[in-house]
Order: structure tokens, then sequence, then C-alpha cells
């Protein structure tokens, strides 16, 4: 991952949409200047590769982004159990409101979205 630098797109909104991908996995947020808050928008490992620590990876990747750009808030919007279990392992547990844990995705299936949790951290 230290070999990747972070894609700066132009949104057509105020909110800049950064983007970090390799050949394993990717992570987009969003930052927006004026009430320098940075949500994580999408985090996303290739099936073959999930469960090796790449989302976490990713994660801390957005923080050091976010400390970066001086942000004073991260956030994210949680659905898949894939996803919590990457942002537990990064974040504090009472960062997290969890509503439902969901379920895993089985091999062949797709993915399931039925996790319901948020994460808010101010920094």
């Amino acid at each position: 991952m230290t070999e990747n630098v972070w894609k700066r797109e132009n949104s057509g909104t105020r909110s800049q949409l950064y983007t970090l991908e390799d050949d394993k996995s990717l992570i987009d947020v969003t930052f927006d200047p004026l009430t320098r808050w940075l949500c994580i928008a999408n985090v996303d490992v290739k099936p073959q590769y999930r469960r090796q620590g790449l989302a976490k990876i990713m994660l801390l990747e957005a923080v050091n982004l976010a400390e970066g750009l001086d942000a004073t808030l991260i956030y994210s919007a949680i659905i898949s159990r894939e996803c919590l279990e990457a942002m537990e392992s990064v974040f504090e547990q009472d960062a997290i409101r969890i509503v439902n844990r969901g379920t895993y995705t089985l091999p062949g299936e797709r993915e399931r979205y039925d996790a319901n949790a948020i994460l808010r951290i101010d920094i």
C-alpha cells in the first residue's frame, strides 16, 4: 500500500473525492473543506483477498489523509458485516453505533448489505 498515492478527483461539488486503490482493494472518501468533515464512502476488498487485513490498512490510510487535511470529523455509514469488523479493528468501540451486525457473505453469494451501523469520530 505504501507505493500508492491518493488520487483527487473533481466531483463537481464543493466536496473533494479521494480514491486509493491497488489490484486487491480500494477506498473512496469525500472531504468537505467548509465543514472539514471526511466521509469514508466506500471500502472494497476483492473476495479472494478478504480477511487478510487489507480493509484495515485502507482505513488507516483514510485516517492519515484526514489528519493531513486537518479534518475535524470522520464519519461513515456501515452496511456490511465485513466492513463493520474492519471499522471495529481501527476505531474505538464507542465511536460506532451498531443497530444490526448483519451476516457474513458466503463465497459465491452477492454481498449482503444487512449490517446497520454509523461511525463518527471527532478529531
